[in-house]
């Protein structure tokens, strides 16, 4: 989100923009590539730590979660709704 704020903050206009925009990028592209790189092997860790745990909050059972309902709306209620 920050690149898209930072060119419709009028970054085109001003006499730095160019440079502003080389590093609003950069730290997009990196802060994405740092994220893809480590999520996975975090995720791993974390996942060993947490099947070698004592009774917590990660090893206790959870039901289904329900799924959702469709909304009433007045036109469903009057019968007139296609779907």
């Amino acid at each position: 989100m920050a690149l898209p704020y930072h060119l419709a903050a009028g970054a085109a206009v001003r006499p730095c923009a160019r440079i502003e925009s080389a590093t609003v990028a950069t730290t997009v592209t990196l802060s994405i590539l740092a994220h893809g790189l480590s999520a996975a092997p975090a995720a791993r860790r974390y996942g060993e730590l947490a099947t070698r745990m004592e009774e917590c909050e990660e090893t206790k059972t959870v039901s289904e979660m329900p799924t959702r309902v469709r909304m009433k709306t007045r036109a469903n209620l009057a019968g007139t709704d296609a779907a």
